[in-house]
């Protein structure tokens, strides 16, 4: 999609939270790249910002192997930082 302050495409990831019968968006944040690492480290920057990085239960992503690939998907790496 375009960037918001121009015409260059970026990366968002879309980061939804639900539990106890709600549902929110938290953050649509830029991706540097689109590697599983950089969907992590996003993702753990924006839990650490709200506090729920050790409330989470379960991940959800759509199928890309930068998501759910088993050694660098995004997934994994978020279990591994959470150590969970």
């Amino acid at each position: 999609m375009k960037d918001l302050t121009g015409d260059e495409k970026v990366d968002r990831l879309p980061i939804i939270i639900s539990g106890s019968e709600t549902e929110q968006l938290f953050s649509v944040p830029k991706l540097p790249s689109g590697t599983g690492q950089a969907m992590a480290d996003v993702m753990i920057k924006v839990f650490s910002e709200w506090g729920v990085q050790n409330r989470s239960k379960a991940l959800s992503f759509d199928t890309t192997s930068s998501n759910t690939g088993r050694k660098n998907g995004a997934c994994v790496l978020v279990e591994m930082q959470l150590q969970k």
